[in-house]
């Protein structure tokens, strides 16, 4: 079960790692469709795979991954929430250089 303060609504997802969050939240509250939202998740982390040059990142992502090949998508869930404050820092930065 997720705890009420885990459950991200979708206007929340507004970036790459929580929109990932909302579609392994959607598998652990709407487990009939995963194998359909499992799809959504795989095309997901292939396009951040592709686009992160974060090391630790990558690692996180990588160990998401793993979660989701065994169907531990409470761990994934955990794992990508951690993921969070990294992807807030990289992306104040990269809009700091961009204003620059």
């Amino acid at each position: 079960f997720l705890l009420e303060n885990h459950v991200m609504q979708a206007e929340k997802a507004t970036t790459p790692f929580r929109q990932l969050y909302f579609v392994v939240q959607t598998m652990l509250i709407e487990p009939e469709n995963a194998h359909l939202t499992r799809e959504l998740y795989w095309h997901q982390s292939g396009c951040l795979h592709a686009a992160l040059d974060n090391q630790e990142l990558q690692k996180g992502l990588a160990l998401a991954d793993a979660c989701i090949k065994s169907q531990k998508y409470f761990e994934a869930l955990k794992i990508v929430r951690g993921l969070f404050p990294l992807e807030q820092r990289l992306l104040e930065t990269t809009q700091q250089k961009e204003v620059a």
